[in-house]
């Protein structure tokens, strides 16, 4: 079957529109709907954000990974 450049558009802008909606829907029951409040000292904060910014790492990127290694060490097996 042949088809003309016109139909070949629409087609690659519906299947577009098809994988992006699907690539929307997968990153949202990804989203984080949660936060967690800690109080800290000021120093403290500090030298921590400090040292995630040397080593090329975000500070909410470690709590989560101690958070996660932490329930995979404590929680229920």
């Amino acid at each position: 079957m042949i088809y003309d450049v016109y139909t070949l558009y629409i087609y690659t802008l519906h299947f577009s529109k098809l994988w992006m909606n699907e690539k929307k829907h997968k990153k949202k029951s990804k989203q984080k709907d949660s936060q967690l409040v800690i109080r800290i000292h000021q120093k403290e904060r500090d030298q921590f954000v400090s040292l995630c910014d040397d080593l090329d790492t975000s500070a909410a990127r470690e709590i989560r990974r101690f958070i996660r290694t932490f329930i995979s060490k404590h929680g229920p097996s």
